[in-house]
């Protein structure tokens, strides 16, 4: 499929060049000049290494929140289990207080 079309507008001659397989390989990067070629090759080789980045940062962050989440809800357990404790103490002092009411006024009628 290499022809060399021609195209003619109203009898003039339009730029005649090869067959859509053949321009597919011009958009190609084979036939660009070397140093383009490498500028082009870093740019990917940055893009890539930035998106990398990105996405080391976004583990990174997700890593961190996650340990912050963990972090809050050991301190929320860590509460609870106090506040608990203490209702149990504040519980028992009450009770005590009320046996030794009962005993003073056994005592003193």
């Amino acid at each position: 499929m290499d022809l060399n079309l021609t195209f003619f507008l109203e009898g003039q001659e339009v730029v005649p060049f090869k067959s859509t397989t053949s321009l597919l390989f011009l958009s190609s990067s084979e036939n660009l000049p070397a140093c383009t070629r490498k500028k082009k090759k870093k740019k990917k080789k940055k893009k890539k290494k930035k998106k990398k980045k990105k996405k080391k940062k976004k583990k990174k962050k997700k890593k961190k929140k996650k340990k912050k989440k963990k972090k809050k809800k050991k301190k929320k357990k860590k509460k609870k289990k106090k506040k608990k404790k203490k209702k149990k103490k504040k519980k028992k002092k009450k009770k005590k207080k009320k046996k030794k009411k009962k005993n003073f006024s056994e005592h003193f009628p």
